[in-house]
């Protein structure tokens, strides 16, 4: 079979990757009302089968794979948005080596960092959630434990690419929240303020506009 280039989580050379956690079919889950996982992996691998197949399978295009970057970082923001830390991570870990924006990659993977440590009860939950078991009280405390020390790590990623041109410029909201969670109010304005001194106003510009009055 030619060597074809999809989506992370989704498949790889040769069919899906079979290592997907059982977790995520476990009754209770996000995906508990989806089709079963070995349901999908069987269904995309006929289809790859009969799509793929061929002797002149053609390589990726650029199309293809800005397409596929565009969906690396979609399905990241989505495991942050549902708290799914350490499966964004793994996310990341898997697209690092064909994903040519290596500042995005550092930048989700300090947002992961500073979003544990702000919620380390749902960094305690999905870790319990990965083994098939209830969360208990261990976990919580580990994660709670760890709080300073994923917010150093956020922080140290965000800062080898704060004078990157290609850096996104949510990397400055990131280092201002830590600023401002680590009492350093005067550099978490500078940060906080970078970030809305964008040439289009953020989204959550509100949000943070909120956050600079509370520093001053």
């Amino acid at each position: 079979m030619s060597t074809i280039h999809v989506i992370p989580g989704l498949c790889h050379t040769g069919g899906l990757n079979q290592s997907i956690p059982k977790a995520n079919s476990i009754a209770g889950s996000i995906y508990s009302s989806h089709p079963d996982n070995q349901e999908r992996i069987n269904y995309l691998n006929e289809s790859i089968q009969f799509e793929f197949d061929q002797p002149n399978a053609l390589q990726p295009s650029e199309q293809f794979e800005k397409t596929r970057a565009r969906m690396v970082e979609l399905n990241v923001k989505l495991r942050l948005r549902a708290r799914q830390y350490q499966m964004a991570l793994k996310l990341l870990d898997e697209a690092e080596d064909y994903y040519q924006q290596q500042d995005k990659i550092t930048y989700y993977r300090g947002e992961v960092y500073r979003l544990m440590a702000d919620n380390p009860e749902a960094a305690a939950k999905e870790h319990a959630w990965l083994q098939e078991r209830r969360v208990r009280e261990e976990d919580k405390n580990l994660y709670k434990q760890k709080i300073a020390e994923h917010r150093t790590k956020a922080r140290d990623l965000f800062l080898t690419i704060q004078e990157s041109e290609n850096a996104p410029k949510e990397m400055f909201r990131g280092l201002g929240m830590i600023c401002k969670q680590q009492g350093e109010d005067e550099k978490a304005k500078l940060y906080l303020q970078a970030y809305l001194d964008q040439p289009t106003p953020p989204k959550d510009r509100l949000y943070i506009q909120h956050q600079l009055e509370q520093l001053n």
